[in-house]
């Protein structure tokens, strides 16, 4: 019975979101008091959806860095979904959504920065193997006295090794790290609610 009259409140607030109906203070008391006591088995539809009506209220209220932490977390579960290799959250069910559009928009247009982050980072990652090759190269060749084919092969190996754990691990230490430095702009309550998930 809790279980129902979680659904139907949170299809209230999320219809109201759709429609651009900005809560008043007790709206937002109510919905966060929601938040506070979510159903005991939550999917990870049910996650996007509180984040997103979160997420959106927060845009309307001008927090643009909490209005971020929401849209990056709707990111990470779809990230988790799309990409086998990323730990999806022990407490979530993780079953395929189709996102609507509007939460699509609103996932994007805070998101979209990554992109450019992620060129960067993979450019630095992508230089530094470089230097990593060269250097373990050398010190084959140099100082071991190994055959110049065997050496670039080992160097070779090492260094491609470096650049796809780096390229996997990077990313997701970045979005830690952000969602870390502007969880600061998210309601207690909210925070409260995602913790288990972040995890």
């Amino acid at each position: 019975m809790e279980q129902v009259m979680f659904e139907e409140q949170l299809h209230v607030f999320l219809e109201n979101t759709k429609k651009g109906i900005e809560m008043s203070e007790s709206e937002k008391d109510a919905f966060l008091k929601l938040v506070e006591n979510p159903k005991e088995e939550m999917d990870v539809f049910t996650y996007c959806k509180i984040m997103y009506i979160a997420g959106m209220q927060y845009e309307k209220e001008e927090n643009k860095n909490a209005a971020r932490y929401c849209a990056m977390r709707i990111l990470w579960m779809v990230e988790c979904l799309s990409k086998k290799r990323k730990k999806a959250p022990m407490y979530l069910i993780m079953e395929d959504f189709t996102m609507e559009e509007d939460m699509k928009n609103f996932m994007d247009r805070y998101t979209d920065f990554l992109e450019d982050i992620y060129a960067d980072i993979n450019q630095k990652v992508f230089l530094l193997t470089a230097g990593l090759f060269a250097i373990v190269f050398l010190i084959l060749v140099l100082f071991l006295h190994i055959e110049i084919l065997m050496a670039f092969i080992g160097a070779f190996l090492l260094a491609l090794f470096n650049y796809y754990f780096e390229k996997r691990r990077i990313p997701d230490m970045f979005q830690k790290n952000q969602l870390k430095a502007i969880e600061t702009y998210v309601d207690k309550q909210l925070l409260d609610f995602d913790l288990p998930y972040r995890r």
